[in-house]
């Protein structure tokens, strides 16, 4: 099992989602990125955001709640933020997929639960932005 140790936020969704959190999740590939648009009330009507992940080499998505199947070994002490963005900076998969990539692409560890769509979604990517839809 590969050691993921602490999490670190990256966006905290909750400046923007409503308390009950999105209202529908959807997945889009494209290439090497992953694009996770995310549809919430806005306050005249139904808004959207996009998570975009680059340079993709890896991503899971899984009901939650339900049973971890993944070959993961979290720290004790971590805490699942719900519907926010985290990044596992120690995180021993990320790392082997760095060194996979001898050429010098780093690969960072990503997760994002989303309760109200009962959704978790694992990604290893280069970077990630968040960008306003219309």
């Amino acid at each position: 099992m590969k050691k993921i140790g602490r999490d670190v936020l990256v966006i905290d969704t909750s400046q923007w989602l409503p308390d009950y959190g999105a209202t529908t999740v959807n997945l889009v590939t494209d290439g090497g990125k992953l694009s996770v648009i995310i549809e919430y009330d806005g306050a005249q009507r139904l808004e959207r955001k996009k998570l975009v992940f680059g340079s993709v080499c890896s991503f899971a998505r899984s009901s939650f709640p339900g049973p971890a199947l993944d070959p993961f070994e979290y720290d004790q002490l971590r805490t699942v933020h719900i519907e926010a963005l985290v990044e596992y900076p120690d995180s021993e998969a990320a790392k082997a997929w760095t060194d996979h990539f001898a050429y010098g692409r780093t690969v960072r560890h990503y997760a994002i639960y989303f309760l109200s769509a009962n959704t978790c979604l694992t990604v290893f990517a280069s970077d990630v932005v968040l960008l306003d839809m219309e």
